[in-house]
């Protein structure tokens, strides 16, 4: 989260107001942020309103993270970033995303008098059903000051206003974290993955059934070895055919359900 305080001036009247990068047509703004403004920004069009640094005396790392369902290597400034990118593409729906997409220009409250505060989002995304979302990350173990709720409440109001939606996202439990980034090294197709899943989720119609259980059901009904249906259950798991609870660790006893309109 990057945000700057200055004392709001009668030429910064005009609030809120955006500036960014397009690809094609270099910098632009800063100019009122409408409703109408709003509908033509694109994810896909904007380039970084900032470059991520790398100093030695910096607690956060930059990285990069692919995102497979836009099909693009994604410029994070931390680790976390890159964690929030894997977990949106896990939960689907992506079609686009920018990363330090723009710089807003926002009025806020602060001990009494009002100011002005320019705040770079993590990141802007849209989603299947035509949604603009814009997304903050921050760390549980850094708590938020005062100023940065207040970046962050305001960041929240101004998304509501112009038709946009906002989250602000933590690092995940440890589990889901660990279960994530197991699951992540199964994004290609493994042997026998249409058959299995297949079989999976036709023994699933019945209802959720225990890791261990599945196994055993799958390969005695598809004749696939034990050893070979795991990687496929992974890789179901991350392209969201195979549902599991994320937030515990995986084992034996884990209930599995089929996901809505897997197939």
């Amino acid at each position: 989260m990057g945000a700057k305080a200055a004392r709001l001036t009668s030429a910064e009247s005009r609030l809120p107001a955006i500036e960014w990068e397009d690809w094609d047509r270099g910098k632009l703004g800063p100019v009122p942020l409408t409703r109408a403004m709003a509908r033509g920004l694109r994810p896909d069009a904007l380039a970084p309103a900032r470059t991520p640094s790398a100093e030695s005396w910096k607690i956060n790392r930059p990285g990069i993270a692919w995102c497979d369902s836009t099909r693009q290597l994604v410029e994070c400034e931390s680790g976390l970033e890159m964690l929030v990118v894997h977990q949106l593409d896990f939960e689907g729906g992506l079609l686009s995303i920018a990363t330090q997409p723009f710089r807003l220009h926002m009025a806020v409250s602060a001990i009494g008098e009002s100011s002005v505060v320019r705040h770079v989002p993590d990141f802007f995304v849209t989603m299947a059903d035509g949604s603009r979302v814009v997304i903050d990350v921050h760390r549980v173990y850094r708590p938020a000051g005062e100023r940065s709720r207040e970046v962050f409440d305001a960041t929240g109001g101004l998304c509501d206003a112009i038709g946009w939606k906002y989250r602000l996202i933590t690092e995940p439990s440890g589990h889901y974290r660990q279960n994530l980034l197991f699951i992540s090294g199964y994004r290609a197709r493994p042997p026998h993955a249409e058959q299995v899943l297949t079989t999976a989720v036709t023994v699933l119609a019945a209802g959720p059934m225990a890791w261990r259980t599945l196994v055993d059901a799958v390969a005695l009904s598809s004749g696939v070895h034990a050893a070979l249906v795991l990687p496929c259950f992974f890789h179901g798991i991350l392209v969201r055919m195979l549902k599991v609870p994320m937030e515990q660790p995986f084992s034996a006893a884990m209930p599995v359900s089929s996901a809505e309109g897997a197939v």
